[in-house]
């Protein structure tokens, strides 16, 4: 027997928070939909923007530290020079 699952509103935060951390053929298991296209419309995609800025902060945290460990004399022209290359 089939069973078919009507989508909800409270499946859509379920379904984001969970499309991050799972690949697309578990979080179709999880919303129970009958087809991947469903999934992949609804979720795979829809946190773009989220992943550019976790990527840019990772990036600048990352080049802080590098900066950090520029010795002294070395720190005024070196900084600028990679902290204008983001």
């Amino acid at each position: 027997m089939t069973r078919t699952h009507l989508l909800t509103i409270s499946d859509v935060p379920f379904g984001e928070r969970w499309s991050v951390d799972v690949m697309p053929q578990t979080l179709m298991e999880l919303m129970r939909h009958e087809s991947m296209e469903t999934t992949l419309k609804f979720y795979v995609g829809r946190n773009a923007e989220k992943t550019a800025d976790t990527l840019y902060k990772v990036a600048e945290a990352k080049l802080r530290t590098t900066l950090r460990s520029i010795p002294e004399n070395e720190q005024g022209t070196q900084k600028e020079k990679d902290y204008n290359s983001l």
